[in-house]
C-alpha cells in the first residue's frame, strides 16, 4: 500500500542506510534533510485528510498534524542554513 505523501520504500531504505553510515556534521545534515522529507509526507497526508475525512475529530487531528509539522519543517530548514 502506498499512502499519499509516502516516499517509495526503496528511497526510504537508501536514506536510512546513508543516515546510518554518516557521522558528525554529515549525519546532522542528512538527518534534517530526511526528516524534512518525512514531515512533508505527513503534511500531504494531513491535507488529504482535511479534504476527504468525514469525522470532525479526524479533521481536527489532521489540522493539528499539518500545523505542527509545517512549523517543524521551517525549524529544520532554518537549522540547515
Amino acid at each position: 500500500i502506498k499512502l499519499p505523501g509516502m516516499m517509495p520504500k526503496e528511497k526510504m531504505q537508501q536514506d536510512m542506510a546513508k543516515l546510518e553510515a554518516a557521522s558528525g556534521n554529515d549525519f546532522d545534515k542528512h538527518y534534517l534533510q530526511t526528516m524534512i522529507k518525512h514531515h512533508q509526507g505527513g503534511v500531504k497526508m494531513a491535507d488529504d485528510a482535511l479534504g476527504k475525512a468525514n469525522d470532525a475529530d479526524v479533521k481536527a487531528k489532521a489540522q493539528e498534524i499539518h500545523d505542527k509539522q509545517k512549523q517543524e519543517i521551517t525549524q529544520m530548514q532554518d537549522m540547515l542554513k
